[in-house]
């Protein structure tokens, strides 16, 4: 019977192709079917530290309500570092698409159109943030402080 019998370096070469082949189709279909934007990431200004995470985005969604709450506070900074709630020194985790922008001595949160400043009352939707490890992205002043995922008027 006639046909090619890989052996040794081919065997070798056909077996590398073919793991390569499988790892880089896991690998498409796992990005292609992950929810964007889910990962926890931090945002900077001028000593101003912003925690984005999608689990804010979701917050009042169907299926999702029951995880919400009614919550608000007085926007500031907690720890001198991250923006959140002075009330209760509660780390805010705010919906991807938010920004954080420095303005001289102050900052400004932009949020679906809408844009808050320090002082400034906030009411929405909180839950628990989607990434269970985000409080480790904090800064250490902040990681002691609780933080919470929120959707402005949610």
């Amino acid at each position: 019977m006639s046909g090619i019998d890989p052996s040794g370096p081919a065997r070798l070469w056909i077996l590398c192709a073919v793991t390569a082949a499988v790892v880089l189709v896991g690998a498409a279909v796992a990005f292609s079917v992950l929810p964007r934007g889910s990962a926890a990431h931090l945002e900077h200004a001028d000593g101003v530290t912003l925690l984005i995470d999608a689990r804010s985005e979701t917050l009042g969604r169907q299926g999702d309500s029951g995880d919400m709450v009614g919550g608000g506070g007085q926007l500031g900074l907690v720890a001198r570092t991250c923006v959140g709630f002075l009330d209760d020194d509660t780390v805010l985790a705010w919906p991807p698409g938010t920004e954080l922008v420095s303005r001289g001595d102050s900052f400004e949160v932009r949020v679906n159109g809408m844009t808050f400043r320090p002082g400034d009352r906030l009411d929405g939707g909180v839950g628990r943030p989607h990434g269970t490890d985000v409080r480790s992205l904090l800064p250490d002043a902040c990681r002691d402080h609780e933080v919470v995922a929120f959707a402005v008027g949610g």
